[in-house]
């Protein structure tokens, strides 16, 4: 099943629990880091077909996400 998220959306926040792997069907997501100084450090972008190895490791793992994943662009999810 598919989602669709808007420009600007949270896709992923930082303190939840990845219970999937979000995989970009269409549009652009950036992965974005805190620093000890609470500055946000671009991690990666993820575009069509790629997904975000960061939330497999947490899915994996069964950690809580310290980062969050942002719709750039409207977007497609899969």
């Amino acid at each position: 099943i598919s989602k669709t998220a808007r420009s600007g959306e949270l896709i992923i926040t930082p303190g939840s629990t990845s219970m999937y792997m979000p995989i970009v069907l269409e549009g652009l997501l950036s992965v974005v880091r805190q620093d000890g100084d609470a500055n946000e450090i671009l991690l990666y972008y993820l575009e069509g077909g790629e997904t975000c190895a960061m939330s497999l490791a947490c899915c994996i793992e069964g950690k809580r996400n310290d980062f969050k994943v942002t719709a750039e662009d409207n977007s497609v999810l899969w």
